[in-house]
């Protein structure tokens, strides 16, 4: 349709311009000889290429940008103390292995004296034990004070001489055994203070037990079973060295009770 309509406007076109000629031509007819008639002009139109016409492309949606998490904030952490720098010092020696000390262990604290006094003595009272018996520190200790206390009673019957108060620290062995006649007599033989005559088990406690054993400090004990301790005062030289024990008594743990015990002859 539209190449048609085109093709009809140049033929116009062409159709006035072979008119206008004509009377340009016609009027100069008098005045020159008449040329031969010129073909006419064809002009030719060059047809403009269509260009294609494309649909117009919707625009696409853009979606909404979805927002990124915001990172939980970090905590603030203390501020670094920046260490000073040393000062360099002097080294004789690059190789550090060869100066640096060894470190050895500090030493250990010496014991207190009186540890090791109380060390001594807890060895020198389970020696003579014979029979097995097994001696804590615990029982060690307990026993002594319960024995140290019973002396302090013994000391004031001793100064009273009270007889009767006497028997009540005596294991009945004892008692039996010192109640018996030939048995004073035998003692009687050894007193140092000769004439004097022990018939009972009270003269027995008046002129053997009290002069013996008055202003007599014990130290000490010594074991010889869990049940049957001696008590002692213990023997130094010069210099303040163990030498040895003065036995004063002996004692024996009756249901738990520590009791005199008089040895026989």
């Amino acid at each position: 349709m539209k190449n048609t309509n085109l093709a009809k406007t140049v033929g116009v076109i062409t159709a006035s311009l072979l008119v206008t000629g004509c009377v340009s031509t016609c009027s100069s007819a008098d005045k020159a000889p008449q040329q031969e008639q010129a073909d006419p002009i064809i002009e030719t139109v060059t047809e403009v290429p269509q260009q294609e016409i494309k649909p117009v492309e919707q625009p696409k949606k853009t979606e909404p940008e979805k927002k990124k998490p915001e990172p939980a904030p970090k905590k603030e952490e203390p501020p670094k103390q920046v260490e000073k720098e040393q000062p360099v010092k002097n080294i004789q020696n690059p190789l550090p292995e060869q100066n640096a000390k060894k470190e050895e262990p500090a030493p250990a604290p010496a014991p207190k004296k009186e540890e090791v006094e109380i060390d001594e003595e807890y060895t020198r009272s389970i020696e003579q034990i014979t029979d097995g018996s097994k001696i804590t520190h615990e029982t060690f200790n307990a026993d002594k004070k319960a024995v140290l206390e019973l002396m302090d009673n013994l000391k004031g019957i001793m100064a009273n001489q009270d007889y009767n108060e006497w028997l009540k620290y005596l294991d009945e062995e004892s008692i039996r055994y010192w109640s018996q006649k030939n048995n004073l007599q035998k003692a009687q033989k050894r007193l140092p203070v000769k004439g004097l005559k022990i018939n009972t088990l009270e003269d027995y406690f008046k002129y053997v037990f009290i002069p013996s054993r008055t202003g007599k400090d014990v130290d000490e004990i010594r074991y010889l079973s869990d049940s049957l301790v001696k008590v002692v005062q213990i023997r130094k030289d010069e210099e303040g060295r163990y030498v040895g024990d003065t036995v004063y008594y002996n004692l024996r743990k009756i249901n738990g009770e520590w009791k005199v015990h008089l040895p026989e002859l």
